[in-house]
């Protein structure tokens, strides 16, 4: 990726909204953006700050809820797709780290360090299973590809 496609200049917005962390919880960004939604203005900023997956018992939920807002927020006369951000978090970062865990040198450490800190959640919530995750990483890379 190049350099100019990963960080981006946010331009001076009337108001620049900031989103801490969500971890799937669907309901409570559903009332957060309720209330956004009456405060929000074309020339705003919106940035969501990462850790939106993970941890919580709703993460699809969640990930349709930003595509939601975000489908109305980008619909405002005036409102440009560079007024909005997702930075990723932690949680996204091991999601994608996730996609790449058969080149890991040591998978098994890194599986139970990912799941100690809420990646299963978001595992679960797309169909998959941690245990066959860990099964995978004892049977070796091509298992773990596979899975």
């Amino acid at each position: 990726m190049a350099e100019s496609e990963r960080f981006a200049s946010l331009k001076g917005g009337r108001h620049c909204w900031a989103v801490a962390a969500i971890h799937g919880e669907a309901e409570r960004l559903k009332l957060l953006h309720g209330a956004l939604a009456e405060r929000v203005q074309p020339g705003d900023n919106l940035i969501y700050l990462g850790n939106m997956i993970g941890r919580g018992g709703a993460i699809r939920d969640t990930v349709a809820e930003l595509l939601a807002f975000r489908r109305d927020f980008l619909s405002m006369p005036g409102v440009f797709p560079m007024d909005l951000v997702y930075l990723r978090g932690s949680q996204e970062e091991m999601w994608q780290k996730l996609l790449q865990i058969h080149l890991a040198l040591n998978p098994r450490e890194v599986l139970e360090w990912m799941f100690a800190h809420g990646v299963g959640a978001t595992l679960a919530a797309y169909g998959g299973e941690p245990s066959r995750s860990m099964q995978a990483a004892r049977e070796g890379a091509t298992s773990l590809n596979r899975w």
